[in-house]
């Protein structure tokens, strides 16, 4: 959901003071909704609205009388032009949000999360992936058609799916999302892995040719996608044993090692993995 809207950031949620006389025009009542959700004094949203808070605990009597009131507020509030909603589907987010339901749904013992993980893993093998195993990056409609898959998957989709497969695996020890995850790794050292060098590029030879094929190396708001290529491969070679699997984590480790200890609070999923295998006493 879009912060703006009518063009002007957070239009949709704030309230001035003559909104909430529009809405609510007993004094009495104003008054209490603004003491309530904290919109006197001051304005708290650059200088010209208030964001409702919650300032203190009320009554029950008091939380009573104010959801009749939050009511009047919101249908005023839907008077409003909404804010855009984005409605793609993106396979690398969904990646993560099938790792954080699986881990939320162990960790809290609520079964229902670990199937809605499972329900968005088999939504985007079935619409996301092709016949030959390769990802799409995003899954969305163009205005007045119907939604479809749409361009190559960059290195971020297969790392981050993987991820999320084989926290289900972890969960559910189904054996369906193991085998799924060791397609798209297979895939993805096809499509991504620098066989001179070490390490995964961005892009593959199937997307837009650039001067260079950059590998993402920092972790921001989302993870590196070389550093969660070579946590997967690590826990890949703890589930099958099978070794070539850590030799292809210490390559891209070794291929990141200046950037890591330069600035290793910008790849600390990659310090995160190193540590994995340092942990085992395989690291040379």
């Amino acid at each position: 959901i879009d912060a703006d809207s009518a063009g002007v950031e957070g239009e949709f949620y704030t309230w001035t003071a003559a909104q909430l006389t529009a809405a609510l025009s007993d004094d009495a009542e104003r008054s209490f909704v603004q003491t309530s959700l904290g919109m006197t004094g001051a304005l708290n949203f650059e200088d010209h609205a208030w964001i409702p808070t919650r300032p203190g605990a009320l009554s029950d009597a008091d939380e009573a009388r104010l959801g009749g009131l939050l009511v009047r507020l919101r249908d005023a509030r839907s008077q409003r032009p909404r804010p855009a909603v984005d409605t793609k589907i993106l396979t690398s987010w969904n990646g993560l949000m099938i790792a954080g339901l699986a881990a939320a749904g162990e960790a809290l013992n609520e079964q229902a999360l670990v199937e809605r993980s499972a329900r968005a893993a088999e939504f985007l093998l079935a619409h996301l992936q092709t016949k030959e195993g390769r990802l799409f990056h995003v899954y969305a409609a163009a205005p007045g058609e119907p939604p479809q898959a749409r361009i190559p998957g960059f290195l971020e989709d297969y790392a981050y799916l993987v991820h999320g497969l084989l926290t289900l695996h972890d969960v559910t020890t189904d054996e369906r999302w193991l085998t799924a995850a060791k397609q798209l790794t297979a895939v993805s050292q096809e499509e991504f892995l620098d066989r001179d060098h070490g390490g995964f590029f961005f892009t593959s030879a199937r997307h837009e040719v650039l001067f260079v094929r950059m590998k993402d190396q920092h972790d921001g708001v989302l993870p590196s996608a070389n550093s969660q290529m070579a946590m997967n491969l690590l826990r890949l070679a703890d589930k099958t044993g099978d070794d070539s699997y850590r030799e292809l984590a210490r390559g891209t480790m070794k291929v990141l090692a200046n950037s890591l200890a330069e600035q290793p609070s910008s790849l600390t999923l990659l310090a995160t993995a190193l540590h994995r295998d340092l942990a085992r006493g395989r690291l040379e």
